[in-house]
């Protein structure tokens, strides 16, 4: 999508649709049409390429900035705390619940309604089949115990559980289905059909009353299910080899930030950092390069996950484009194999969401 600003000679461009047209509209002196065809496919989400009139009195270049919206402001509809109304879904169930229609053998036409199949009249609490409260979105408790537990699973919480084990192993685990119907909870299947979970936005809310991630994390806060699971994957894995974990840490002096950031401590059994970087995009080119060469400048060894062999070999191929004798991974259906031929700098280790799982003890 692109919006031109006509009495400044702007445009302002966002990763919604590639145009050849459009790219071919923008032009400086710096980037052939290509390169910028590569810079509009390569923006995340949030990301836009902005093509302002020269700074410069008489001058013919133009500028070509990437922008970044401002956070979204508290109580937004679209904001991460954000809760919408269950109030509809509470109606119908309570009404299923708890309300007599006049076929109901309690029903007496003529002397009213008597709630009580011993004819005393008096319904008590204890009655009541009351399973949902207003403060937990309509949730039953067995619902809720299982979204916590997802959220603490994720968050490394939960005692006698490792995300090396499908979320399927948690107790309560098959109202899964129900949070799935009510968008608490998104899906993400790996490997043989290991399935976790990863709460949405007002599943975290519910959950914990808080977000799994930082507010200026990942793809900008918004990553996809696969890149979070890839994220605590990681995370789960390095600190348990001896590294403090900080989840979207800075590199290179703040310039930069890597999904996970490892430490190195006097329990690792070497004094290199470990910089995590999940891919779920390798065939972005440019948004790889970007990130490789920030993995290159900064110290420590650059690992990446990717969702896939096949993601790992197109991950190779763009990186090639930029590194030399990198191997294709057409040949090497093993990641171990690969990781053999791997050790550039910018490139040290590369795993799939499974064979990172598979790390996990």
């Amino acid at each position: 999508m692109s919006v031109s600003i006509n009495n400044v000679n702007t445009k302002i461009i966002g990763n919604i649709a590639t145009d050849d047209m459009l790219a071919n509209s923008l032009f400086h002196e710096d980037l052939d049409t290509d390169e910028i065809k590569d810079r509009i496919a390569g923006l995340r989400r949030g990301e836009w390429v902005v093509q302002l009139p020269s700074t410069g009195f008489h001058k013919q270049k133009p500028e070509i900035l990437t922008l970044k919206p401002l956070p979204i402001p508290p109580g937004h509809s679209e904001g991460p705390f954000d809760v919408s109304p269950k109030s509809k879904f509470v109606r119908e169930r309570s009404r299923d619940l708890h309300t007599l229609n006049r076929d109901s053998e309690y029903i007496n036409s003529s002397a009213g309604a008597d709630f009580s199949s011993s004819g005393d009249g008096d319904a008590t609490p204890s009655d009541t089949d009351s399973d949902t409260t207003g403060d937990d979105g309509g949730l039953k408790p067995e619902q809720k115990t299982l979204l916590k537990n997802i959220f603490d699973a994720l968050s490394g919480d939960i005692k006698l559980y490792d995300l090396d084990k499908p979320m399927t192993a948690l107790p309560n685990s098959e109202y899964a289905s129900d949070l799935e119907d009510q968008e608490l909870v998104e899906k993400v299947a790996i490997g043989q059909n290991k399935v976790y979970y990863i709460p949405t936005k007002e599943g975290e809310f519910l959950a914990d009353g808080k977000s799994l991630s930082p507010d200026e994390g990942g793809e900008l806060g918004n990553e996809s299910p696969e890149h979070h699971l890839g994220v605590r994957f990681s995370a789960a894995y390095f600190d348990q080899q001896g590294f403090d974990i900080t989840l979207y840490g800075d590199i290179n002096g703040g310039k930069n930030k890597t999904d996970t950031f490892a430490e190195a401590t006097k329990q690792t059994s070497g004094d290199r950092d470990k910089l995590i970087e999940v891919e779920m995009s390798p065939e972005k080119k440019q948004h790889v390069l970007d990130d490789y060469e920030a993995l290159k400048e900064a110290y420590g060894d650059a690992v990446w996950v990717v969702e896939s062999h096949e993601e790992a070999v197109t991950l190779l191929e763009k990186l090639s484009e930029r590194v030399d004798d990198l191997p294709s991974g057409h040949n090497l259906r093993s990641i171990e194999k690969l990781n053999e031929k791997l050790g550039e700098p910018g490139i040290r280790k590369i795993h799939t969401l499974n064979s990172l799982r598979k790390q996990i003890e």
